[in-house]
């Protein structure tokens, strides 16, 4: 190749290799032997409660049956639209008449069964009779 650049990077790069030849790799740092830090345990992981597990997962479970009877209802109603027959019209009237109310009515109870049922637990005091001799009194424990 006779490009006048390409010259100047193989001339450059020679200068590079003769410089770094001639001259002695830095000394090694000594090595220091460094004691272990003292590891002090780690606070027990909080798990994660909610207040009513069951409330949770039946709200979602009644949500996703009314997300489906949506699904179901605007299906039938798109079937009344686009049949030819009496009789598929009016099965899909009936099925979009019964199923879209009734996928409203599974949101309603559905979303603040799982809101409810997804809050942490409130702390609540729980009182306890304490009696020991000569003197008697509540406890709470919270």
């Amino acid at each position: 190749m006779n490009r006048p650049g390409f010259a100047f990077l193989v001339a450059l790069g020679a200068l590079a290799s003769t410089a770094s030849a001639d001259e002695a790799p830095p000394p090694l740092a000594p090595v220091r032997s460094v004691a272990p830090l003292p590891v002090e345990p780690s606070p027990p992981a909080v798990a994660a409660t909610h207040r009513s597990p069951g409330m949770m997962v039946a709200g979602i479970v009644i949500t996703s049956v009314g997300i489906a009877a949506l699904v179901g209802g605007a299906a039938g109603a798109g079937v009344a639209a686009t049949s030819s027959s009496d009789d598929g019209q009016i099965r899909g009237a009936i099925t979009g008449l019964v199923l879209l109310p009734a996928s409203v009515l599974f949101a309603a109870v559905g979303v603040p069964l799982w809101v409810v049922g997804a809050r942490a637990p409130k702390a609540t005091a729980t009182p306890a009779l304490a009696t020991s001799p000569g003197a008697t009194g509540l406890r709470w424990t919270f």
